[in-house]
């Protein structure tokens, strides 16, 4: 049906021309007689005077034409040739990693002792080639600060697939950063390669105190006990993967991605079975509230002595700390004389011998009113960093940490979907691959309360080798 406009127009369009009044025959020209020659030009009041009248009677009565109509859209009327709109601008190419990615994820099983030797491992100092430079920057008070070694990765270790053949097949991937939060925002991840000799790494002299504080790790009491250094511990990368039959249209980016927690909570069982064996350590006490030996061998190095110092020292200086008055002054004292011997034995490079190590022991059970309350972080510090410096500790020191260091201890993760916290994530999923995540693990030094860390790089950089396109972003709950 036509609309009232399309009406109106189609009326107008096919109206019939309107009648004009009627106008009178113009007379036959008269004839020239016979003979006479027609004349080349009429007198002018005689041959055109019946024209000009009527001329003029046509000319005053005739109507007068009908204007143009005016040029006006109607509704039926066809619209202007427009210019094509031009093409969509095409899709950016999606990475297949970055599809990939919420698939799996590489997660780090520490070894229980720590391997010595071995490529994979958190902290220590990295193994080197000649002449590499330990990357340093310019703080903005103008001092030079040379960044934390974070993590080892032996490339050779992660099966291709883990990384979409996107990492090279050998070398070490190191991972630096600086670890005062907030302050100073460096980072680096260089990459060696493995056909070259390498040997440890030789700290430079601008290398900062991990963290603000020393009382982050508990016992540190001056600043030449204040670790520089991560604790070293092995480890061996392992993946763990989605189920080949969920619902692949439910996958999320973040994690844990596709990966459904029940099948990976049985995984991970069957890779923490040695942990039955393990007994997490409790401070026992006899009948007078003196503390039983946590093992045969402790304290098993003048290492572990300092460490007890440094926590009993840090328990006077509480308000809370137990006992009286005297019994601190007593107990100050007795840590004043240990530590003397520490320093002496340092000098002169003697080992902790058995009976230096039952009399320390002696002292711990006589001011047990202190020392119990810290007997336990002693005991876990001081085993946990003789298994850093590589030394051996007898088994039953073994099973004390050896769930601090089961599989499913702390949040660090490669190449798997990352961590939603605040915005970072969302602003980089489907762009960018999570290199690392790092997230809170003590027993490793990583003190990062409810922080994260993540490194990101894109993928056609990771296949190039570019290292140096990495991006570290921190975020916290």
């Amino acid at each position: 049906m036509l609309g009232r406009g399309q009406e109106m127009a189609a009326e107008e369009k096919f109206a019939k021309p309107p009648k004009l009044p009627p106008v009178a025959a113009r007379p036959a020209p008269r004839p020239v007689p016979e003979g006479d020659a027609a004349p080349t030009e009429a007198p002018a009041a005689e041959a055109n005077e019946v024209h000009d009248l009527q001329d003029r009677i046509e000319s005053e009565y005739a109507p007068a034409p009908e204007p143009a109509p005016a040029s006006r859209p109607t509704d039926f009327a066809p619209p202007a040739a427009a210019a094509p709109p031009p093409p969509p601008p095409p899709r950016p190419r999606v990475h297949p990693a970055l599809r990939k990615v919420r698939e799996q994820a590489v997660m780090f099983r520490q070894h229980v002792p720590p391997l010595a030797g071995h490529a994979s491992h958190w902290g220590g100092v990295p193994m080197v080639p000649e002449g590499f430079d330990w990357p340093v920057f310019t703080t903005s008070e103008g001092e030079e600060r040379a960044l934390s070694f974070v993590m080892s990765l032996d490339c050779a270790e992660l099966p291709a697939a883990a990384s979409f053949q996107l990492l090279p097949e050998s070398g070490r991937l190191l991972f630096f950063m600086d670890l005062h939060w907030g302050a100073y925002w460096q980072w680096k991840v260089v990459h060696v390669a493995a056909d070259q000799p390498l040997a440890p790494a030789e700290p430079p002299a601008s290398l900062p105190h991990l963290y603000e504080s020393p009382a982050v790790w508990g016992w540190p009491s001056n600043a030449a006990e204040w670790p520089r250094l991560l604790p070293r511990w092995s480890f061996e990368p392992v993946v763990l993967h989605a189920r080949e039959d969920r619902d692949i249209a439910n996958d999320q980016p973040y994690w844990p991605g596709a990966i459904d927690r029940d099948t990976a909570a049985a995984e991970v069982a069957k890779l923490e079975a040695d942990l039955g064996a393990c007994t997490p350590y409790k401070v026992s006490v006899d009948a007078q509230g003196k503390p039983d030996r946590p093992y045969e061998a402790f304290p098993a190095s003048w290492r572990s002595i300092r460490i007890a110092c440094g926590h009993l020292a840090r328990l006077l200086d509480s308000a809370d700390r137990p006992g009286n008055q005297k019994d601190a002054k007593a107990l100050e004292a007795d840590l004043k004389s240990w530590r003397g011997k520490i320093d002496r034995a340092h000098a002169a490079g003697r080992d902790l011998s058995r009976t230096a190590a039952n009399d320390f022991w002696k002292m711990l059970r006589r001011h047990h009113k202190l020392t119990v309350p810290c007997l336990k972080a002693i005991t876990i510090d001081a085993v946990e960093a003789s298994l850093s410096a590589g030394e051996r500790v007898e088994e039953k020191a073994l099973a004390m940490v050896r769930n601090r260091h089961r599989f499913s201890a702390g949040d660090a993760r490669a190449f798997s979907a990352p961590t939603f916290v605040q915005m970072e994530a969302e602003e980089r999923v489907g762009e960018w691959l999570l290199l690392l995540e790092l997230g809170a693990n003590i027993p490793i030094g990583h003190h990062f309360a409810e922080g994260v860390y993540q490194y990101w790089i894109r993928p056609d950089d990771l296949a190039a080798g570019n290292f140096d396109a990495v991006e570290l972003t921190a975020e916290a709950y």
